[in-house]
């Protein structure tokens, strides 16, 4: 786990009461990755069925982690709830096509529309951890960040086009895939994707 300087010190403290006076439980593993309960393994999530968020604490990225969980927290609390649960909806297809056995059974429009806006909600929660990142001081690198969170978010067209949540390899090891990542939110990761992009992941998803 990352060293507790005092800035992060104040960040825990202060999601913790705010995560508790809304009910939910902030909790941090032991381990690289978590198990969700539901076959399929992360480095973190929120789940707002469970009033939980959970991130794997022997991540040398573990703040970087919590960080994107927490703007998931800020938007349940701040987005209107026909929106929120039409982004819940969208969620639900997308684990079903990659982890539910779920491959056929939905259209194709109805999986790319899904894609399309569960990518959006992603670009908008990496947006927002930016954002807090900067409000409580935390040493996180904003360009950085924002580097691994378009790949996050980039990888969503290949998971799309493969079905695969699991990767052959690791992209977020590949000095090459992250010297072509933006370093900024400018460009609409969760709309287009750049062939030089495209082509140098798709290794990882097994996309022909």
């Amino acid at each position: 786990m990352q060293h507790r300087n005092p800035q992060t010190i104040k960040f825990l403290d202060s999601i913790k009461t705010e995560l508790h006076s809304y009910g939910f439980r902030f909790l941090i593993g032991k381990g690289l990755q978590l198990n969700s309960g539901e076959g399929w393994r992360s480095s973190g999530f929120f789940d707002e069925d469970k009033r939980m968020i959970k991130v794997a604490g022997g991540r040398p990225d573990w703040l970087q982690v919590l960080v994107h969980e927490y703007a998931h927290f800020k938007q349940w609390l701040e987005t209107p709830a026909n929106v929120y649960n039409a982004d819940c909806h969208a969620n639900v297809i997308v684990s079903r096509w990659l982890h539910g056995g779920n491959k056929g059974k939905a259209s194709p429009t109805i999986v790319h529309k899904a894609f399309r806006r569960v990518m959006a909600y992603e670009r908008d929660a990496e947006i927002r951890a930016v954002r807090i990142a900067r409000q409580y001081d935390l040493p996180i690198n904003p360009k950085v960040y924002a580097k691994y969170a378009n790949l996050y978010i980039y990888s969503h067209h290949l998971m799309r086009d493969s079905g695969n949540w699991n990767t052959v390899g690791n992209p977020y090891l590949s000095e090459a895939i992250y010297r072509i990542m933006p370093t900024n939110f400018s460009r609409r990761a969760d709309l287009t994707i750049p062939r030089t992009v495209y082509k140098a992941l798709s290794k990882y998803y097994s996309v022909k």
